[in-house]
């Protein structure tokens, strides 16, 4: 394959999902250093995304939760805006990391990329939705690959490889320093623990008063600064949680952007947090963390190498439905079952080896 003049790389997704894909987007452009890499992204994304050394262009579509919550929709304006910006600029190589919900989306994803001139198409082709990609790696349903590995895969159709894949995200001078401000408003003790007790999804969140009690005990048991971290939205549940502690919590829900979190998860000791995108961030700035997970599977979504500064706690098996994002039974079980003793135990060995890995806190 010649090395393409223009590559389209369309990826709009979460937060996580684009922290993910960030390895795969490096590699391509070891390989394609002279090409123009657009990326398309969502709304949502672009905060982390801003400022990738890898790309030369980002454009950002709004992506809509569908009512069952298990796919997504782009509105038809978004496809409008960006037919009209992609037209100036025909791809020769389309990159694309999305996974198609039905086959009615994988018709039309063909249809967009038929109207921008797309050229050579690779991606996923997952229960034969991507049958309008004219090139695809084995992607099987049941496959315990990471999503790091998955992407890679991707890329590794253009000829693009990653001997030592590793996640990573683009802070500034300024990212830190609004950390560091927040942080001076604190009274930090020795021991600085995050908690991140929300998630897009309920079956993806852990009991509130378990997260209570276990922030309670690690914040006694290791002297401890807890903080409660979360967007604006989450700010009910942050101070609900705050104020049920009888330890003290610092609730910094809405405080800070999104990479100005990721900065401050650079500083903090250990990060006790569902699977939601900020357990990918505090993955990307090398953060020991404690990972909760639901019906989601770790072993292709957990936080990405960690190595032995990485907890994950998992009971998926437990439940015959194998859900993903709805869950089949009438309380989230998976969620249920990891008790307050798992993750204190798990933050416990954490701590107790205070083995940070390379570029945390000074």
């Amino acid at each position: 394959m010649a090395t393409p003049r223009n590559i389209l790389i369309f990826h709009p997704a979460g937060i996580g999902d684009a922290i993910l894909a960030f390895p795969a987007i490096k590699a391509l452009r070891a390989t394609c250093p002279e090409s123009w890499i657009t990326l398309v992204t969502s709304r949502r994304a672009w905060a982390i995304v801003e400022g990738c050394p890898y790309v030369d262009e980002i454009l950002t579509i709004g992506i809509e939760e569908m009512p069952i919550k298990l796919f997504n929709r782009i509105s038809g304006s978004d496809v409008w805006h960006l037919w009209r910006r992609l037209r100036r600029r025909p791809c020769d190589l389309v990159v694309d990391f999305t996974r198609i919900g039905s086959r009615l989306g994988g018709v039309k994803r063909a249809i967009m990329f038929a109207a921008i001139g797309a050229g050579h198409k690779i991606g996923r082709n997952t229960h034969g939705r991507g049958f309008y990609l004219d090139d695809s790696p084995d992607d099987p349903p049941t496959t315990a690959k990471h999503e790091v590995e998955s992407c890679l895969e991707i890329v590794a159709l253009a000829g693009a490889s990653s001997v030592e894949p590793q996640l990573e995200i683009f802070l500034t001078d300024a990212d830190h320093q609004e950390a560091a401000e927040l942080l001076a408003t604190i009274e930090l003790k020795p021991t600085l623990i995050g908690f991140n007790p929300n998630a897009n999804w309920p079956a993806k969140k852990w009991p509130r008063d378990r997260v209570v009690a276990a922030a309670d005990t690690l914040a006694e048991r290791h002297d401890a600064t807890i903080v409660l971290i979360g967007s604006p939205q989450d700010r009910a549940d942050t101070a609900e949680i705050a104020q049920r502690m009888s330890q003290p919590a610092t609730d910094i829900a809405g405080r800070l952007s999104l990479k100005g979190t990721g900065a401050l998860l650079s500083r903090l000791d250990v990060f006790v947090t569902n699977d939601t995108g900020p357990m990918h961030i505090a993955a990307a700035v090398n953060t020991p963390t404690v990972a909760i997970f639901g019906p989601i599977d770790p072993k292709r979504y957990g936080p990405y190498g960690l190595g032995e500064h990485c907890r994950i706690l998992s009971h998926r098996n437990l439940c015959a439905a194998r859900c993903e994002i709805v869950c089949a039974q009438p309380t989230h079980r998976c969620m249920e079952d990891i008790q307050v003793a798992d993750v204190v135990t798990a933050a416990d060995e954490l701590l107790d080896h205070k083995t940070r890995p390379a570029g945390n806190r000074e």
